[in-house]
């Protein structure tokens, strides 16, 4: 959390000197990074520009284009207006030109110190994943670049890294470069995975109550075959019989409802910080220390996905209570590529007795849930994106919300409110498709150009017309 506030400070701090941070959105401001950016030679200032004007309430849609061809005078990627223009181009209907933009700001994330990067990186990269559906050959026409960022990130962010590997593993696949069992190891190496993995369920009664308890399966020291039993089940928790072909492990047996448990092993010759990811987990252990919980109940909770913590060199135990009979377990350095480290299947063997030493928190939204607010229109539009790729409407609604709800606000951050309002669990279903619809059109009014809301739009005009 310490690193994570840290990030916070650091975003706030960096914009107010760059001239933006709690004050970007008052028209002063806005006019001051107008008046700023029509002369800089620095593209990142010339980009807050571009998305002040894009984003901000304060914002002048008219301002926009010179914004953007001062960025193109400039002939220098930037992390901030390249984004813009990505932004720009991808919802006026061209995506090869905003595939492109996003590239670069790719390119240049990896060297930038914009406190954004974690942010805008990662925004950049799963558009990118979007896009691939209407680019034809988009990763093969910047792969020399796109394989040089897996292997060397730079600073785009362990979260951007992963969905870049991901995004290579599908290309490898599809181009049938590598086949097979081949192939399967090839995704554990290249994702980080730990293979030789156990499952062991179910344990509870299905209820929302086993997701916060700690069970047998969480104790120091080996899993026995069976579980103690439970009076209200007919059968006790135990060892499942799985199938771990690469990354996930599942059960080959039916199981019944409840929590189930992941145990892996890996040892590293060095003492090293990492990031340990186990998908759909509620409480992560990391030899028998409790390092990461996840109560459904608290609000954002769920892009609390990796937890950073410092181990020493020697053999490790990693024990996740998880939400279904599948999972898998990431071993990654900090700046998301896999971390070096042996994984084991022999489940006796010892491991630490010294407990793991938590870090700061990795998660790039994990600051923004804490302040349940963003700090500026910039981070808002961002952040807002990544909490509805995490399945967490509702965080996305709160954080656009200051930014929509004065009269002035921008064509780009109400669309993009629209799309979150309508999947936010805290509102009926009549209210969802009211609000939604309310945003599109005051979207499509700013900005009669804007594809999405008007075809939107019309969809729901034709539903209506039966």
């Amino acid at each position: 959390m310490k690193r994570a506030l840290g990030w916070l400070g650091a975003v706030v701090t960096g914009c107010v000197l760059a001239g933006c941070g709690a004050h970007l959105d008052s028209p002063a401001s806005v006019a001051t990074l107008r008046h700023d950016g029509a002369s800089s030679d620095d593209p990142e200032i010339v980009g807050r520009w571009a998305l002040a004007e894009e984003l901000s309430p304060s914002g002048d849609a008219r301002a926009l284009p010179r914004a953007l061809a001062r960025i193109a005078s400039l002939h220098r990627p930037s992390v901030l207006g390249s984004a813009a223009v990505g932004i720009f181009e991808e919802s006026h209907g061209h995506p090869r030109a905003a595939a492109d933009a996003y590239v670069a700001t790719l390119s240049a994330a990896r060297t930038s110190r914009v406190p954004e990067v974690p942010l805008v990186a990662w925004y950049a990269t799963h558009r990118l994943k979007s896009l691939r559906l209407d680019v034809l050959k988009l990763y093969e026409s910047h792969r020399p670049l796109l394989d040089e960022m897996v292997k060397n990130p730079g600073n785009i962010g362990w979260r951007a890294e992963a969905e870049l590997a991901d995004w290579l593993e599908g290309e490898t696949y599809r181009r049938a470069e590598i086949t097979g069992n081949d192939f399967d190891r090839y995704v554990v190496k290249t994702s980080g995975c730990l293979s030789g993995l156990r499952l062991a369920g179910p344990f509870g009664h299905g209820t929302a109550p086993d997701r916060r308890r700690a069970f047998d399966a969480e104790a120091p020291g080996p899993w026995p075959q069976t579980f103690a039993a439970d009076p209200l089940r007919t059968s006790p928790p135990k060892i499942l019989k799985s199938k771990q072909p690469s990354c996930t492990v599942a059960s080959e047996e039916q199981t019944g409802s409840g929590v189930f448990y992941v145990e892996g092993f890996f040892s590293t010759d060095l003492d090293r910080d990492v990031v340990i990811g186990v998908q759909g987990a509620l409480a992560v252990r990391v030899d028998d220390e409790l390092v990461r919980s996840r109560d459904l109940r608290e609000w954002g909770v769920w892009q609390r996905f990796g937890v950073a913590v410092h181990l020493p060199a020697g053999r490790h135990r990693v024990v996740a209570r998880v939400l279904d009979d599948s999972a898998s377990i990431r071993v990654l350095d900090m700046d998301g590529r896999p971390t070096p480290v042996k994984s084991e299947t022999d489940t006796r063997a010892p491991y630490a007795i010294v407990p793991p030493k938590v870090q700061g928190d990795p998660n790039p939204l994990a600051a923004l849930v804490a302040a349940q607010r963003a700090p500026d229109a910039i981070t808002a539009y961002f952040g807002a994106y990544l909490a509805n790729v995490e399945a967490m409407a509702d965080v996305a609604d709160v954080l656009v919300a200051p930014y929509v709800e004065p009269e002035d606000a921008s064509a780009d951050m109400l669309e993009a409110a629209a799309t979150y309002s309508s999947a936010d669990p805290a509102y009926p279903t009549e209210v969802k498709h009211t609000k939604e619809r309310e945003l599109m059109l005051r979207a499509a009014k700013r900005d009669p150009k804007l594809w999405f809301a008007r075809a939107r739009l019309i969809l729901d005009d034709t539903d209506q017309c039966g």
